[in-house]
């Protein structure tokens, strides 16, 4: 007898190694997609601050301020800030402060991005090797 085709069992035994190779997949899949997620969000918080920086000096400003992660947006210094998750506008604010203890004055910016609920700082002098720490805002 010549049946073409295949046998109950063959067919159950493609489709647990289908779903074997799923299982596998999934998780590491999933960790792909939330570290991408993260790089995202890095890139939004270094490009707030390297707005708010440029607009803080470009303003010719003194002392403490913030400014609103839209308007940097609005008026040129930094691209859309997309949220990865939602596909939004990620908003939040930058708030700098000003140490002119030393010679060389040195400011403080700590940006807070609205669709993360974290906070991160960066510095213009002698600390800006700790830039991108989270710090509670």
């Amino acid at each position: 007898m010549n049946n073409k085709g295949f046998s109950m069992i063959e067919l159950l035994g493609v489709i647990v190694i289908i779903g074997i190779l799923f299982a596998v997949a999934l998780p590491a899949v999933t960790k792909y997609i939330g570290k991408t997620r993260n790089r995202a969000y890095d890139n939004i918080y270094e490009s707030a601050y390297s707005a708010a920086q440029g607009k803080y000096m470009n303003d010719l400003q003194t002392g403490n301020t913030e400014y609103d992660i839209r308007d940097l947006y609005n008026q040129g210094y930094m691209d859309e800030p997309i949220d990865p998750s939602n596909k939004g506008f990620c908003d939040g604010k930058v708030f700098i402060t000003e140490d002119d203890s030393t010679e060389v004055s040195e400011y403080t910016f700590k940006v807070k991005l609205d669709c993360t609920n974290e906070c991160r700082v960066y510095y213009s002098g002698k600390k800006s090797k700790d830039n991108g720490k989270k710090i509670s805002c």
